[in-house]
């Protein structure tokens, strides 16, 4: 249901059934042929029945935010790992490829965002051990195009250029970022989704150079 998951949706609607799954009580968009209500964090995964088959499942849902108390890192590590490896797993005898939305920034790890991403991937590996199911991981960089997060440096950016203002830069310049179009996400993430794979795991780097 966000930034990205709105790009894929509009990009599959045309050639493929799409069933959602997401915290919203409602279908964020038309284009969702099936929508079940359900929340990582909290829900029984025996709630979720899909007798369709599923050519693949992309596994995008993730909690962002670094600045969480340490009484909370248990919630993060279920919503984040536990909860979603469980349900692929239910679901597994069902669905034959899972691509999973992971973030460059597991190289260097820093945060619980970046650690539970990399820690996803360790138990998404395990999992295609045990089962028929072959995975596809997308490590991202930094993301921009239309429809981006207002928040984003890149929107703030450029109201300031716009108004004749200085950007306001809120760290030094150690913090460096690759940006990739949404565009060039999308189309890879599906180019991968459709390939014929021959390894059970396998990784990719989608980034701008």
């Amino acid at each position: 249901t966000g930034f990205i998951g709105r790009h894929l949706i509009e990009k599959l609607y045309s050639k493929y059934k799409i069933i959602g799954i997401g915290r919203r009580n409602t279908s964020p968009s038309d284009l969702i042929d099936t929508w079940i209500q359900f929340d990582f964090a909290k829900d029984n995964i025996e709630k979720i029945f899909i007798s369709d088959k599923i050519d693949v499942f992309f596994h995008l849902a993730a909690n962002t935010n670094d600045n969480k108390a340490l009484w909370e890192f248990e919630d993060r590590y279920l919503s984040d790992i536990v909860n979603p490896i469980l349900l692929i797993n239910y679901l597994s005898s069902n669905i034959k490829k899972v691509v999973f939305f992971s973030s460059i920034s597991t190289y260097e790890t820093k945060g619980i965002y970046s650690c539970n991403k990399l820690n996803f991937e360790y138990a998404l590996k395990l999992l295609t051990n045990k089962t028929n199911i072959k995975a596809s991981v997308l490590r991202i960089s930094s993301v921009y195009g239309p429809g981006m997060p207002e928040k984003s440096a890149i929107i703030s950016f450029l109201r300031k250029i716009k108004k004749n203002e200085e950007p306001v830069i809120m760290s030094d310049d150690s913090v460096k970022r690759n940006y990739v179009y949404i565009d060039d996400v999308i189309n890879s993430t599906i180019e991968i989704s459709e390939k014929d794979q021959e390894d059970v795991f396998e990784i990719y780097n989608i980034i701008s150079n």
